[in-house]
């Protein structure tokens, strides 16, 4: 039974001389698509931690000013802050150090790329959870059109209408 098997196979590439040919190339072609998808995910996922990494940089730098600006004895840094009461300030405070805990614990490129694929490990939803708390404090901070994407559009006209940093 094995012998006609082989016979068989025999007869096939007898049939067909190009077989062998066809099989490496779609074995090539396949490996080759592999290591450009992996080229062009390596990429993109660069550009994703990098876009992370500033808006994560501009959430705290804002949240880390204002609560410097909260803690401060001098009243003059306090101007959007002075029709607040203690118990508001002390709850904006806590709000604060939450935004900032929460920034310190996102997960590092390190751990990320060192972690098992069996790890629960949802950027995008901590990311979003991030903004949301973001966003309710700049509210609060009375800074709503404070958001990055907003600067950033904001700083795309100034250097479209030729304005420079200078001149604003």
């Amino acid at each position: 039974m094995q012998n006609q098997l082989k016979d068989i196979i025999d007869w096939d590439q007898l049939l067909d001389p190009h077989h062998d040919a066809v099989e490496a190339g779609r074995k090539e072609g396949f490996q080759s698509g592999l290591e450009s998808g992996f080229q062009d995910g390596f990429q993109l996922g660069k550009v994703k931690a990098l876009e992370i990494g500033i808006e994560l940089g501009y959430m705290k730098s804002i949240a880390q000013q204002a609560l410097d600006d909260l803690n401060c004895h001098d009243m003059s840094h306090m101007y959007r802050y002075l029709d607040t009461d203690e118990e508001r300030k002390t709850k904006l405070n806590k709000k604060i150090e939450d935004i900032l805990q929460s920034i310190e614990q996102f997960p590092s490129p390190d751990y990320m790329f060192s972690r098992r694929d069996d790890d629960n490990l949802n950027i995008a939803d901590d990311m979003q959870r991030i903004r949301a708390k973001f966003k309710v404090l700049l509210v609060q901070l009375k800074l709503p059109h404070s958001t990055l994407k907003k600067v950033m559009n904001e700083t795309m006209v100034f250097k479209k209408d030729g304005i420079t940093d200078q001149e604003w």
